[in-house]
């Protein structure tokens, strides 16, 4: 077992907690699901987590705090960073910077308020690619991590929102 293991046995338990719960399905919906997976040798079972290549650690660390990530306390001996953020576990490795910028995965996060984390980022100085708006669903904006990945955070809308 990886170093890693416990907090990891640990976010996954969390996040297990927060899963919806599942939809209900008629009996011969069920049934036909059930023998396409069973004539399946393997399939994917969850989301391990989202690589993200970053060109300054501690850089792209400060970044994800700042939104809400919990990094793991031991470093693997590779030299990869874990961390879990709402639930999903992110990998960050040392390379190139992001020849694309705004290319490669895209995060989309649910967050208690959108505006104020806007603001909280732009007072740190990070790249704003979309200010908060309403959308069908929810108040969205999106920021450029340090390594130019587009993130969406997507909160609720208020009253306080069609005022801004």
């Amino acid at each position: 077992m990886r170093e890693t293991g416990e907090n990891y046995a640990t976010a996954l338990a969390a996040e297990r907690s927060t899963r919806p719960p599942a939809r209900g399905t008629s009996s011969v919906a069920e049934r036909r699901e059930m023998s396409s997976l069973d004539l399946k040798s393997a399939v994917a079972t969850r989301l391990r987590g989202t690589w993200l290549g970053v060109s300054d650690m501690e850089r792209s660390r400060e970044f994800y705090e700042l939104i809400g990530a919990s990094f793991d306390s031991v470093e693997s001996s590779d030299g990869i960073v874990y961390c879990t953020l709402a639930g999903t576990r992110l990998v960050f490795e040392l390379a190139p910077a992001n020849p694309n910028p705004g290319a490669g995965p895209y995060l989309l996060f649910d967050v208690t308020n959108a505006d104020a984390l806007h603001a909280e980022l732009q007072r740190a100085g990070y790249v704003i690619e979309k200010p908060p708006e309403n959308e069908p669903w929810g108040r969205q904006f999106n920021v450029l991590d340090p390594d130019g990945y587009s993130i969406a955070f997507i909160g609720p809308i208020t009253e306080d929102s069609f005022n801004v």
